[in-house]
């Protein structure tokens, strides 16, 4: 294929040109799918997809290279018929063209948050996709000051824990479908509005494109903290309530302290608190990819994710039970 084709998108109704970028990678960011390394990568996935004559096969010629399709298919094998032609005839074509658009969207080296730095990183949601996209295909490795899980494979392990893992993922590519579809009717809604409209209004519409929002990752670092002398002092009233989990509150800030590494196992087998919050609004996954490990004083804030399933019981007896779509900050 030539460099300087166009790919189309009929699932995003989107095109992108693709070619390799001219943007060098400096130290301590995270590459862009155009860059030397990765966009040999993208334009192997375009010509494996113009090869293969169906979508699982398309993913186990990606994956030989990086995990090995032969988990794929233990993971598959703990799937439902209708799930596993659910994930491989809509989920995996989502993932390819989200993976092949970031051409577009991601065209420049992202931050990434060293440790004992402050810093802030804002992704839209189309680019926060985007990279999970390339996450699930293996196209970043993770520094050890990252965590201790070299590649990022979001699934793929093998087995039960994996499967109901997978099943978040793809509640959560339906999602960013779901929202696709909603922003372009929206950009029809718009282009067919006249001239006489209040300009405001049709700012209000543009602004009200879910894929378009902010998320927001922070790193924030205290210089000065006596950990010995501290005192919490409590100002004004607090609600304490025992029924329910605290992903369900409303409005709520959610504070997690489980692990140096933020996500804990959620790469792996892990399955507790942190996890099934990652599991819950996978968009926070994209924080493995940009915050190193934490120090004592460190700690790391996300804005604006969307919960995207949801799931009955613990640790290794959870299960990913339905689809729903709520903001959340933590």
């Amino acid at each position: 294929m030539s460099s300087s084709q166009i790919y189309k998108s009929e699932i995003f109704h989107d095109e992108v040109e693709v070619v390799p970028s001219s943007v060098a990678v400096p130290s301590n960011t995270l590459p862009h799918p155009g860059s030397p390394n990765l966009f040999p990568k993208v334009l192997a996935i375009i010509n494996t997809l113009k090869t293969s004559k169906s979508s699982i096969g398309s993913l186990t010629q990606i994956l030989t290279s990086t995990q090995g399709s032969c988990q794929l298919i233990r993971v598959l094998k703990n799937l439902s018929t209708e799930e596993t032609k659910h994930f491989t005839t809509i989920t995996l074509p989502v993932i390819f063209d989200l993976a092949i658009l970031s051409l577009k969207y991601i065209q420049s080296p992202i931050p990434q948050l060293k440790m004992t730095t402050k810093g802030v990183v804002e992704l839209t949601r189309r680019q926060v996709a985007g990279l999970l996209a390339l996450s699930l295909l293996g196209f970043y490795t993770l520094p050890q000051t990252f965590r201790d899980v070299s590649i990022f494979p979001i699934v793929f392990f093998g087995g039960k824990v994996q499967a109901t893992k997978l099943r978040a993922y793809i509640a959560y590519f339906d999602g960013i479908l779901r929202f696709s579809k909603d922003d372009t009717a929206l950009d029809d809604e718009i282009a067919k509005l006249d001239s006489t409209v209040d300009s405001t209004k049709i700012e209000n519409l543009k602004q009200s494109k879910v894929l378009d929002e902010i998320v927001v990752v922070e790193r924030n670092v205290v210089k000065k903290f006596d950990f010995a002398r501290s005192e919490v002092k409590v100002v004004g009233n607090v609600e304490v309530d025992d029924v329910g989990v605290i992903e369900d509150k409303q409005g709520a800030l959610e504070a997690d302290f489980a692990n140096k590494y933020i996500g804990g196992g959620v790469l792996n087998m892990g399955m507790v608190q942190e996890e099934i919050l990652f599991l819950k609004c996978p968009e926070s996954l994209v924080s493995l990819l940009l915050c190193e490990g934490m120090e004592d004083k460190d700690s790391i804030r996300m804005y604006n994710v969307i919960k995207y399933s949801d799931g009955e019981g613990y640790s290794h007896g959870y299960n990913t039970t339905k689809e729903v779509f709520s903001k959340k900050e933590f």
